[in-house]
């Protein structure tokens, strides 16, 4: 629910950012749940990449303009919002789910390799990414924010743009899940 009443201090605070195409109350079971069990709960929409606007939804920039989202709303939250006595600042966590999984795989420290995804890219693809990729327009790596502690991916996808090597520097605990594994 929006704007629900907080109960207690020293809250910890969960982000939440949905897949491709959603929107913020997509996980709305999982905010309720949250803030029953005494968290401050979050959910963000990003912009371009939601049901009702697919401007970005399939630009490389979206990768990075994700995590410059999940950025402000922690912010927000913490130096702008009423409540932000409430919140814990060292207790502040993320959840993502499919594209939002992979917002949190980058946001804890993998570092994509966006010319992986060209893999995918057979010359009939005419998709923006596969068009920007062609043209060498590779996104810079992805901001990165260390207030965040801990965090959940949920069929983290696209997950192609990492490999093992790129994902080393994650120092974030992180639980990913993938129902095809």
């Amino acid at each position: 629910m929006k704007d629900c009443p907080l109960t207690g201090t020293r809250l910890p605070l969960i982000v939440i950012s949905h897949g491709r195409g959603g929107w913020f109350a997509g996980h709305y079971d999982l905010a309720q749940a949250l803030a029953s069990a005494g968290f401050v709960a979050a959910a963000i929409k990003h912009p371009g990449d939601t049901v009702n606007d697919g401007s970005h939804r399939d630009d490389l920039s979206i990768r990075a303009s994700r995590l410059t989202d999940i950025i402000r709303l922690v912010g927000f939250l913490l130096d702008d919002w009423k409540d932000k006595v409430s919140i814990d600042r060292a207790r502040i966590g993320f959840f993502g789910f499919s594209r939002g999984g992979y917002t949190g795989l980058a946001r804890a420290g993998g570092k994509p390799d966006f010319r992986r995804i060209a893999l995918y890219c057979p010359e009939s693809d005419k998709t923006p990414a596969c068009e920007q990729l062609r043209n060498s327009e590779i996104p810079p790596d992805p901001p990165q924010d260390a207030r965040i502690k801990a965090a959940v991916g949920a069929d983290a996808g696209p997950t192609y743009p990492f490999t093992s090597e790129n994902l080393a520097g994650i120092r974030t605990p992180c639980k990913c899940s993938d129902p095809n594994s």
